[in-house]
C-alpha cells in the first residue's frame, strides 16, 4: 500500500503524476503533506513540487485531451474535494497512456465521474455570477461575501476584472477564508479578519456602509416585493432555479 503526499497545489499534483510514472509506483491514497495520521504497512512518498516536471505533464495532458478537457482537470482539482483526487489521478494516467483522447469514453467510470463533477463545478461558478450581491462601504469598496460549495472563486475573477474594471471590489469566500481584492490596477489574493461583516448573512455593519447603500438595499427589497404576484408564488420552482442555500446572501431575501 502506497501513500503519496503533496502540497495540494495543482503543480504539486502534476508533479505527483510525474513521480508515479517515474518510480513506477501507483498510490493507493493521496493526501496533504501535513497529514500525520499513522498507517501500518504503508509506504509513504513525499512529493516535492517541481515546475519542470509539472509543465511536462501539463503540456502532455493538453496534447492528449485538448483545451477544454484538460482544463476540466484543473477545475476539479481546484474545487478541493479530497474524494476526487484518486479519480483525478486515474483519469490523468489513463489520458497520458492512451493514444487518443479519452474525454468522450463515458463507458469508463473515471471519465464519467470527471465529466459529471466538472459540470457541478461549472454550474456552481455560474451561480456565483448570478447570485452575488455587492454592498458599497464608506471608503468606496464594493464588498461581496460568499461560501460556494466548491472552491470556484479563481474561476470567476476574470469576469469581475472585466465587468467592474472601474470600481474597487472585494470578493470573499468565508468557507475557505480567503478572497480577491481589486484596487483599480491589479487583483490580489488576500486573507483577513472581517469583524465588520456578519459571517452568517454576509451583511456589512451599517456603520461602515456608504450613506446611500442602505437606501439602495431598501429600494431593491421593495422592487422585489412589488413585482411578486402573491397568488402566483411557486416556492418549489423558485428553489429549483435559485437554491435556498444562496438566499442568506441575497439582499432581496433578507428581512
Amino acid at each position: 500500500m502506497n501513500i503519496f503526499q503533496y502540497d495540494k497545489t495543482f503543480e504539486g499534483f502534476l508533479s505527483l503524476v510525474f513521480e508515479s510514472f517515474s518510480l513506477k509506483v501507483i498510490p493507493n491514497r493521496i493526501e496533504d503533506l501535513e497529514a500525520s495520521e499513522p498507517y501500518l504497512w504503508m509506504e509513504k512518498y513525499r512529493i516535492t513540487t517541481n515546475p519542470d516536471k509539472s509543465n511536462r505533464v501539463w503540456n502532455a495532458l493538453k496534447n492528449k485531451l485538448g483545451h477544454e478537457a484538460s482544463f476540466a482537470v484543473f477545475r476539479i482539482h481546484l474545487a478541493g474535494i479530497a474524494e476526487m483526487e484518486m479519480v483525478l489521478f486515474r483519469y490523468v494516467c489513463k489520458a497520458l497512456a492512451s493514444k487518443q483522447s479519452i474525454s468522450d469514453n463515458f463507458a469508463d467510470p473515471d471519465v464519467l465521474a470527471i465529466t459529471k463533477f466538472d459540470k457541478k463545478v461549472c454550474r456552481e461558478a455560474q451561480r456565483m455570477l448570478e447570485f452575488v450581491r455587492f454592498q458599497k462601504t464608506g471608503d468606496g469598496i464594493f464588498f461581496c461575501s460568499m461560501d460556494p460549495e466548491y472552491n470556484i472563486l479563481p474561476l470567476i475573477i476574470n469576469h469581475f476584472e472585466t465587468r467592474f474594471a472601474d470600481q474597487q471590489w472585494l470578493l470573499y469566500d468565508f468557507k475557505r477564508n480567503y478572497g480577491f481584492y481589486y484596487n483599480l490596477e491589479k487583483t490580489s489574493q488576500i486573507t483577513m479578519q472581517l469583524d465588520s461583516v456578519n459571517k452568517h448573512t454576509g451583511k456589512v455593519n451599517k456603520d461602515i456602509l456608504a450613506e446611500e447603500e442602505v437606501l439602495f438595499q431598501d429600494l431593491w427589497k421593495q422592487y422585489f416585493k412589488s413585482t411578486c404576484i402573491e397568488e402566483r408564488k411557486n416556492k418549489c420552482l423558485q428553489m429549483q432555479h435559485m437554491p435556498k442555500r444562496y438566499w442568506k446572501y441575497l439582499t432581496e431575501k433578507q428581512s
